[in-house]
């Protein structure tokens, strides 16, 4: 599986295989993310980054919940 970086503030959650939705800065190396394909993406690290730009939020109603990344991998609009 190709490495895929994914840009995100440390509150974004993602949901997480047995876990349910976790905060970005709360994943850890070796945690499995849920994918629309049922492709298994395991975080294989994350860095946090100083970056003053925009952040911007998607509403999708009425789950609030949609897929990113060349993974299709399941995150929240929390």
């Amino acid at each position: 599986m190709n490495n895929d970086t994914i840009y995100v503030t440390g509150e974004h959650p993602f949901f997480v295989k047995n876990k349910g939705w976790i905060c970005v800065k709360d994943l850890n190396k070796g945690d499995i993310l849920i994918s629309h394909d049922n492709i298994v993406p395991i975080i294989q690290s994350k860095s946090k980054i100083l970056w003053k730009n925009n952040v911007y939020n998607i509403e999708v109603n009425p789950n609030h919940n949609y897929y990113i990344s060349n993974y299709k991998i399941l995150i929240h609009n929390k």
